[in-house]
């Protein structure tokens, strides 16, 4: 019973946590919550959240006042765009010059000037996005490739030839379209690239199978995920995410979300693929196999709700160290073109007289990865 409460609150905090983080550009934002002027009522700091681009006001959000009614949110500064050049390097201790309680940098200003608490509101708001967009990534990655691998073995899948060698032709393709092409969204370019490969063996299956006298060879596909695994597993995860990030031309969020998916699924496949081991000799899978349920059906309705029990643990590590990577490339020096935890600590790297900009984003990483840590207990 005291387990069953303790996992609720869990869930509670990690609820709160999320629900926080995603709203947290309102809770620090230059722009006022919502304001009424001339009768027409707005709401710019959702606006500004939703990424809506607001081309009817150009003026100066801190001063400008001449509204009939607004909402403010309570930390007036936002990350970006929002410099006080009065108080820049200063301490959460120090006099500030401002001009009333309502604009007192509580945590200080870093280098630029920027308000530290915005900076770091916005900082979790892509945490949150970060952590939980990668992790989802990594999840469908490494339980399609585990539990695959794990339930057809190095026997139970045959390709014919020509569609092998077709194959590895489109894959170097795409890759090199979306990895080297500078024309196009790097996340739009990988996804049409893996649809039109999905397509392609779809109908080429087919087509193949028609065939008469067309040799086949079966794929080994268990030794071939377990062998990219120990491949991926002997690179140094940081390493390769600086390395990839590079090659990119501009390096947002979603950029940084994709490449850490796409590298830390190991840990899914590999946990995936031992517990469908471990399913597919149970008695309820033998006899949905023998009823004639497809492959997918047995998959999905039998052996990964079985499974969800020890990936929702893996799950939760898995974000608490995707925004720990996050956090470390941006203190390494990658350009982030989002706010972070890691450029606050970076600041503080190169000047050691600020120690607030490396004590409150320290502790905000260490209760962020304290609270996903804890999923085991």
């Amino acid at each position: 019973m005291q387990k069953k409460q303790n996992a609720r609150w869990y869930y509670y905090l990690i609820g709160a946590w999320i629900f926080l983080g995603l709203f947290a550009p309102l809770l620090a934002n230059q722009r006022p919550l919502f304001c009424m002027e001339h009768g027409d009522i707005q709401f710019p700091a959702c606006r500004e959240m939703l990424g809506i681009s607001d081309t009817t006001f150009s003026r100066n959000w801190l001063t400008y006042n001449n509204y009939e009614s607004v909402l403010r949110a309570p930390i007036p500064y936002s990350a970006e765009n929002c410099i006080d050049l009065k108080n820049r390097e200063t301490s959460p201790f120090v006099a500030q010059d401002v001009p009333n309680a309502h604009y007192y940098h509580y945590l200080g200003t870093d280098t630029n000037g920027i308000d530290v608490t915005a900076y770091m509101l916005y900082g979790w708001h892509n945490a949150v996005k970060i952590g939980i967009f990668s992790m989802l990534i990594a999840f469908f990655i490494g339980v399609s490739l585990g539990m695959s691998a794990a339930y057809w073995g190095n026997l139970g899948i045959q390709v014919s030839r020509p569609q092998a060698i077709l194959n590895v032709m489109l894959i170097s393709i795409f890759s090199f379209y979306t990895f080297f092409m500078p024309l196009g969204n790097f996340v739009l370019k990988l996804f049409l690239s893996l649809f039109l490969l999905f397509i392609f063996n779809t109908y080429a299956k087919k087509y193949f199978s028609d065939l008469k006298n067309t040799s086949k060879f079966n794929v080994p596909l268990d030794s071939i995920v377990l062998r990219s695994m120990d491949l991926l597993n002997s690179i140094p995860k940081i390493l390769l995410l600086l390395a990839l990030a590079s090659v990119l031309h501009e390096c947002r969020w979603w950029h940084i979300a994709l490449l850490i998916g796409c590298l830390f699924w190991t840990a899914f496949a590999r946990l995936a693929r031992a517990e469908t081991l471990r399913l597919k000799a149970q008695p309820f899978v033998e006899s949905a196999q023998a009823t004639g349920l497809y492959t997918h059906q047995i998959i999905l309705r039998h052996i990964l709700p079985n499974a969800m029990s020890s990936l929702k643990v893996l799950l939760a590590f898995g974000v608490g160290g995707a925004i720990l990577a996050e956090a470390s490339m941006a203190f390494l020096g990658l350009n982030i073109n989002a706010p972070s935890w890691g450029v606050l600590l970076h600041q503080a790297n190169e000047n050691t007289n600020a120690w607030w900009l490396a004590v409150f984003p320290g502790i905000a990483i260490f209760l962020t990865l304290l609270l996903f840590n804890s999923a085991e207990n």
